[in-house]
């Protein structure tokens, strides 16, 4: 099943998006799976207390987009494994594109 990235309805300029995660919390560290379903799959070191894995899994999204931190919101899921973030200021045919990377860098 491919992944669903959704273009935020509020965005004027096309470079705002809405993507699904699933948060592994307390890995061993922090990376970015790939795609799991229709989300995709990132584990980061950081336990599930008082909003810890909530700042890597923004952080870790971040540096690999290479935006800054404000650009990466979590706009659902704030408690649980299965969240939506909202990145601003790329494409979505950017982050497939460093996905795809990351999947070959992998292998």
């Amino acid at each position: 099943m491919p992944m669903r990235l959704v273009t935020d309805r509020d965005d004027d300029d096309g470079d705002t998006f809405l993507v699904a995660l699933k948060v592994v919390p307390g890995a061993s560290r922090d990376r970015i799976v790939g795609g799991w379903g229709e989300s995709i799959k990132v584990t980061v070191s950081k336990p599930a207390d008082r909003g810890a894995a909530n700042r890597a899994v923004v952080k870790l999204f971040a540096d690999f987009l290479d935006l800054p931190e404000s650009a990466v919101t979590i706009v659902g899921g704030h408690t649980s494994p299965f969240k939506t973030l909202r990145v601003t200021g790329t494409t979505t045919i950017e982050l497939s594109r460093r996905l795809k990377a990351n999947a070959d860098k992998q292998e």
